[in-house]
């Protein structure tokens, strides 16, 4: 709620010529946010996605119902064009 709230506010005062201003040091603020999540979780043993690992499950809510393995998917990375994807 909150989020589609920001949302309309951010769209509402673009047109009329405003924009949010977004604080040069946001990164120091998401590190130590993120610092804080993954001590809480470190109880549970949760441990960092890798890039590619991340990738993949981005991308597994799109693939569940198609047979695939995460090399394949990780492979087909960088490729820009969606014809050039060879599904089996």
């Amino acid at each position: 709620l909150a989020d589609g709230f920001n949302h309309v506010s951010e769209t509402v005062m673009e047109k009329f010529g405003y924009e949010v201003a977004v604080k040069e040091d946001w990164y120091e603020d998401w590190r130590a946010e993120e610092a804080e999540v993954y001590q809480t979780l470190s109880s549970i043993r949760a441990k960092r996605l890798s890039e590619e690992e991340l990738y993949y499950h981005q991308r597994y809510q799109f693939l569940w119902y198609m047979p695939h393995t995460q090399e394949e998917v990780v492979a087909n990375r960088g490729i820009e064009n969606v014809t050039d994807t060879q599904i089996t």
